[in-house]
């Protein structure tokens, strides 16, 4: 009975250091995880930041576009108005407004398909940009997913090789007894 009271109280104290090695196991995995947790954010804030300065360009640029349609809104509805008012005083003087309305016309045109030549290169520009900008933020958004499954592949690697350490350990310790 003595023998057997002894060798109970042996496996308690085993029992007790085993947990505590679990409990010991458990706080470095925690702190692991933190560790992993902390990297991430460094890594992803400066990412975060970069496409969201992209997403304001490309909003400001979207912002341009649409005031310079307003523009060719605002310059067609004032070419219509003197329009109007040339042929208004055609009226009062058909030779005078008649050369005058002729050359008016041909430098309204002229401006007219300038601006709509500079117009149409600005917005192939822009496409061009923005494609261009679309493009860099996907390559970095692949970049990051890729050293994120990096990251999470070499944790896991880590936690296993720590647990066949201590299923090894325990093995020997259960062999010794």
């Amino acid at each position: 009975y003595q023998m057997a009271e002894e060798e109970r109280e042996q496996l308690q104290k085993q029992l007790q250091h085993y947990r505590e090695e679990i409990t010991s196991i458990s706080d470095n995995h925690d702190y692991l995880e933190f560790t992993c947790s902390q990297t991430m954010n460094s890594f992803f804030a400066p990412i975060l930041q970069y496409v969201q300065k992209l997403q304001r360009t490309s909003e400001r640029q979207h912002s341009l576009i649409l005031e310079l349609t307003s523009l060719i809104h605002s310059l067609q509805t004032s070419f219509e108005l003197q329009r109007a008012h040339a042929e208004t005083q055609s009226l009062e003087s058909i030779h005078a407004v008649s050369a005058v309305a002729s050359a008016a016309n041909e430098i309204a045109r002229a401006k007219e398909e300038k601006y709509i030549l500079e117009r149409d290169n600005y917005m192939e520009y822009m496409e061009g940009r923005l494609n261009r900008l679309e493009e860099e933020a996907l390559g970095a958004v692949q970049a990051v997913a890729e050293a994120a499954g990096k990251l999470e592949f070499e944790r896991k690697r880590e936690e296993e090789f720590r647990w066949k350490g201590y299923v090894e350990e325990v093995e020997r310790v259960l062999g010794e007894i």
